[in-house]
């Protein structure tokens, strides 16, 4: 039996209001999410009401002043006195997340509401002649409970901006990675099969769950879920090569072995759940998702459907507004990266950031790639990053004696000029990879992968053998060997 999800939490609604009192900005992120019917604790909803009116006279707002106006409406003891508001305010760290703890708020009403608008029309069912216009009225009264999700006092006018003048003013974007993936998105990484899309996803995931500088810019710690329908052993050991090359172990960055039907109805309560878990286990919220891909997500839906790809956008933005997790898709494009990822058109207008992966080029088995932003709602595209798929050794042999290996991005300043610094360290890596299997052919094929667009390919054999000769390396049986 699947647990019963909570139909208040006492403590999210502490939270707000303590956020409220020591933090009067606090009050313009919550105001359109909360009226005082959405706390379940009736004192709650006292003090939220007395906060707004406090507020409104343009007076300021904290403990005393709020306390004050209590008092005079006769109100302050029925709260629990002054005490009882200096207690939410030391309970309150941080006012922080208060837009996180006033969506909670916010959903347990709803879902409340919408419990009892289903308990009244199963008794109105009992005793109806006509069930079908009591399932009418059931209709309408879930509709009037959406509508109130616009929980300002004013409706809808009362959020029309007439005076632009103090937008400059505003808090700017806020960003996971500096300039790249901002905070509060819904993001996507898309291209070709076979690109690396999967190899940058989790370069993105483990440098935000380390807080470890993302190829120079900043990035803000926090923890994530990689959820991967596909290569499961193979993405266990991609992190596991992260991990070893930035000698950073990354304990909260979580994989889930498994992917869940972004289609369903159930699945965004699926992956709060997890989400929770994660929290209570960890101690820590996750902030981001990573699904890992589309495809394997969409359950048994077509990728070109307007109504099932809205079935999936609305999935992701449920689970969003119940979580407070940001999400990256990972997503296949055609052949021609050009034309942007498959389906439907839908999932594109719904995304806040976009980014496409393609191999430099022509060789399709080379190791070099480009990120290059294709959306972002808020400020300038960053600019593209070029990246050599870099071996890293797992220290660990498979059973036919191969050393086990896998990729991670290594950013390439310039492609084309950084190459001829490091082509000697690519040749000694491939005939160490190799190893008895370091034939001739084999590491003239292997060279060339690692050659970006720029470099002449067609005299790969001669530079090899130079390059052979500057590492004391030599041919014998068809192989190259490494001396020392």
């Amino acid at each position: 039996m699947s647990k019963a999800k909570p139909i208040f939490s006492i403590e999210s609604e502490r939270a707000v209001i303590g956020s409220l009192l020591f933090d009067e900005s606090a009050l313009g992120k919550v105001s359109a999410e909360l009226s005082a019917s959405d706390f379940y604790s009736a004192k709650h909803g006292l003090i939220y009401n007395e906060i707004i009116k406090v507020s409104a006279a343009g007076l300021g707002l904290d403990t005393v002043l709020v306390a004050t106006s209590l008092e005079e409406s006769g109100l302050l003891d029925e709260v629990g006195g002054l005490a009882y508001l200096g207690e939410l305010v030391d309970m309150t760290p941080s006012s922080a997340n208060v837009s996180g703890y006033a969506k909670h708020v916010s959903m347990t009403s709803s879902r409340r509401k919408v419990m009892a608008a289903g308990l009244e029309f199963l008794e109105s069912l009992k005793e109806s002649e006509d069930p079908f216009s009591v399932y009418d009225k059931l209709g309408l009264s879930v509709d009037d409970i959406r509508v109130g999700q616009n929980k300002s006092s004013g409706g809808l006018f009362s959020e029309m901006i007439f005076d632009s003048a103090g937008t400059l003013d505003l808090e700017e974007p806020d960003y996971w990675i500096e300039d790249f993936l901002p905070k509060d998105s819904f993001s996507m990484i898309f291209g070709p099969s076979g690109q690396f899309k999967s190899f940058i996803a989790m370069d993105m995931a483990c440098s935000i769950a380390t807080g470890m500088s993302y190829h120079g810019n900043d990035v803000e710690e926090a923890p994530v879920i990689y959820m991967t329908g596909e290569g499961q052993r193979s993405i266990r050991l991609r992190k596991i090569a992260w991990e070893k090359k930035h000698n950073k172990p990354a304990p909260n960055m979580g994989l889930l072995p498994r992917a869940i039907d972004m289609t369903s109805s159930s699945a965004s309560s699926q992956l709060s759940d997890a989400v929770r878990e994660f929290e209570k286990v960890k101690g820590v919220r996750p902030k981001l998702l990573i699904i890992d891909t589309l495809n394997r997500s969409f359950g048994d839906g077509d990728e070109n459907s307007t109504q099932d790809m809205t079935k999936f956008v609305k999935s992701c933005d449920a689970f969003r507004a119940d979580s407070g997790c940001d999400i990256i898709v990972i997503h296949h494009s055609g052949k021609d990266v050009l034309r942007g990822a498959r389906g439907s058109s839908v999932l594109k207008a719904a995304l806040d950031t976009e980014f496409s992966v393609a191999r430099i080029g022509e060789d399709m088995r080379g190791r070099n790639v480009t990120l290059s932003c294709t959306k972002i709602k808020d400020g300038g595209e960053p600019p593209d990053l070029t990246f050599n798929m870099k071996q890293v050794l797992l220290g660990k042999k498979n059973k036919k004696g191969k050393e086990i290996d896998s990729l991670v991005p290594e950013m390439i300043d310039n492609p084309a000029s950084s190459f001829g610094e490091r082509e000697e360290q690519v040749f000694i890596d491939i005939v160490e990879r190799l190893g008895t299997g370091a034939t001739v052919g084999a590491v003239l094929k292997e060279f060339k992968q690692n050659m970006p667009a720029g470099v002449d390919q067609s005299n790969a054999a001669e530079l090899l053998k130079a390059i052979a000769s500057n590492c004391n390396a030599y041919i014998a049986g068809g192989k190259y060997l490494l001396i020392g």
